[in-house]
């Protein structure tokens, strides 16, 4: 699963592990992959341009955007359909114009296993914190600052 998240979350997840759980609309990787590769369209396709969401307004100029990949052991059960004001359609699907993307309303949710990634406008994408599964919370693998200025490898070039 994935939810695209700010960059003082992000920071929040990293630097005080506090934050060891996810909640809210999700979806999944693999879903969103063949339409999502920056933040202007996470912004589009994912429709984050709900109302008092001006701090991801600014993916819609192609910002770079975080992203949390992760697993849980959440039953299927608990996990619903998403139905808040527009643009969410109560349907399952984001309000995409173009593409159906399934999504999903989680529960606050403890990880089993997860990655933080930074991706840029160009699509090139940075693992920025990884799941410690003994501890529960998310190890910052780059050393902090630099995940705002991309000098680790990008682990994948769109």
């Amino acid at each position: 699963m994935q939810k695209v998240i700010l960059h003082d979350i992000a920071n929040s997840y990293l630097s005080n592990g506090e934050f060891n759980y996810i909640g809210g609309c999700c979806s999944k990787a693999s879903d969103t992959a063949p339409y999502v590769s920056c933040g202007s369209d996470a912004y589009k396709e994912l429709r984050l341009d709900y109302e008092n969401n001006d701090a991801l307004r600014k993916l819609e100029n192609n910002s770079e955007m975080y992203v949390i990949r992760f697993t849980s052991d959440t039953p299927s059960s608990e996990i619903g359909i998403p139905n808040s004001p527009l643009p969410c359609t109560g349907t399952g699907f984001t309000g995409s114009n173009k593409h159906l993307i399934p999504e999903y309303e989680y529960p606050k949710t403890i990880l089993t296993d997860g990655a933080i990634y930074k991706i840029d406008a160009e699509g090139n994408e940075t693992i920025i914190g990884i799941w410690n599964k003994r501890n529960f919370y998310f190890e910052r693998v780059i050393p902090e600052g630099d995940n705002d200025n991309q000098s680790s490898t990008p682990v994948q070039k769109k």
